[in-house]
């Protein structure tokens, strides 16, 4: 598509270059007007061995040379530096492209003497990627709902502190669909997760293909609990990869994270959580226990012991007046008949529990049992991210005793909160 006045205004006729008209026309016209490459496909083009390309292909190769040789010549008079800008065109057999050119090199060319040199050099065929500022960062969201909260919540943090805008990639979650059995698990048993940050209602802005692929900085999250102040010392298009789960990241903007982190209101009509509702409010010191069972006992060292429940719950029982526990978790009802109701010291307390269940869970729900949580005024919280957040989140971070495993896991332990109760796991 080319604008028939500006062809007559320079006088941009077709001259005598057999077989390489439009080339020889193009190498002309950019001296005087912008040309532009589509990037989408308009017409495809039918090759056979009658097109002049074919058939006339000697001539056409030996009238395209000459045009590229008057654009050297119109470029710069240095013949070495002609060579060198045909090399990276037309390479001799033995001399391969260079991978990275030298400085000086790219230093004479861009002080060639017309500033159409970059439009002369990409119609020679010579490929300039140049250095775009994009001044943004993407953080990949992965795992299940705590850990998304982490991710969202550094992005929130790196916003904040940077002041440049963040995305968020969620491509991890298609990627793990087809890695899924029929069960919705990867091979060692580990549940598949899916995208939940939609249940807080945000705009939270997707990172496109093309943003990601402008990304080349990807610095490693050297430990998932421990912070790392360098990460907000990245430049600009820098994806970040991790699980920062730490307080330290976010700690500056509490109130905007629980803000952002503000689940919708249960419905009137779900009759099972309006229930449990209304028991924890009326209870004086209501105490969650969260019990992270299920794909963690295919993870080696990962699952709690019952001793750390047990010894949990005892703390609870020395420093809370007349709690009662509501009982989060896969299994629950049988576990604590089981493992924690059979300690002779528990046994012999009058402690009362109400079992919650994993219904929530099983309705792809879980949101629900967090929100739930959050009303308690006390917590004993798994080696899980998802407790963890319903214990920072709610009540009884601010106003009541929360309890925590340790070491919490892989022998670190700078996730816990300084306000938080260490027990020993084993």
């Amino acid at each position: 598509m080319l604008r028939k006045s500006v062809i007559d205004q320079y006088h941009c006729k077709y001259e005598k270059y057999l077989h390489a008209e439009d080339y020889e026309l193009w190498s002309r016209m950019i001296k005087y007007m912008e040309l532009h490459n589509l990037q989408e496909v308009l017409l495809n083009y039918r090759c056979h061995t009658n097109q002049v390309s074919v058939a006339h292909s000697d001539i056409q190769i030996e009238t395209t040379e000459n045009i590229k040789q008057n654009m050297l010549d119109f470029l710069t008079d240095d013949k070495e530096l002609q060579q060198k800008i045909m090399n990276l065109v037309c390479p001799p057999p033995a001399q391969p492209v260079p991978q990275k050119l030298k400085y000086t090199f790219w230093q004479r060319v861009f002080s060639l003497r017309n500033h159409n040199r970059y439009k002369y050099l990409c119609i020679l065929g010579v490929k300039i990627k140049f250095k775009r500022k994009f001044k943004y960062y993407i953080v990949r969201l992965q795992g299940g709902l705590g850990n998304q909260m982490f991710q969202y919540a550094f992005g929130l943090a790196l916003k904040a502190k940077i002041r440049k805008k963040v995305l968020f990639d969620t491509s991890w979650f298609d990627e793990v669909l087809k890695l899924a059995d029929s069960k919705n698990e990867f091979a060692n048993g580990v549940a598949v997760r899916k995208y939940e940050l939609d249940i807080f209602n945000k705009d939270i802005p997707i990172a496109t293909s093309k943003q990601l692929s402008y990304c080349e900085n990807r610095p490693e999250e050297k430990n998932a609990f421990i912070f790392d102040d360098n990460l907000f010392k990245q430049p600009d298009a820098t994806y970040f990869s991790g699980y920062f789960q730490n307080e330290k990241y976010f700690k500056r903007i509490k109130k905007k994270i629980k803000k952002e982190f503000t689940f919708p209101q249960i419905a009137k009509d779900d009759d099972f959580n309006q229930n449990w509702l209304r028991k924890i409010d009326e209870c004086e010191n209501p105490v969650f226990v969260h019990l992270h069972r299920g794909d963690y006992l295919n993870l080696r060292g990962w699952a709690l012991t019952a001793e750390y429940y047990k010894k949990a719950i005892q703390y609870i029982k020395e420093h809370v007046k007349n709690p009662i526990f509501f009982v989060f978790g896969q299994d629950c009802e049988d576990y604590i008949k089981n493992e924690l109701l059979s300690h002779p010291e528990l046994v012999s307390e009058s402690l009362k529990f109400e079992i919650i269940g994993e219904k929530n869970s099983q309705n792809k729900e879980d949101w629900k049992d967090m929100a739930l949580m959050m009303r308690c005024k006390h917590a004993i919280i798994a080696n899980s991210t998802f407790s963890w957040w319903a214990a920072w989140l709610g009540r009884a971070n601010e106003q009541g005793v929360v309890v925590v495993p340790t070491p919490f896991v892989n022998g670190q332990d700078e996730i816990i909160c300084d306000n938080w109760v260490k027990i020993e796991r084993i």
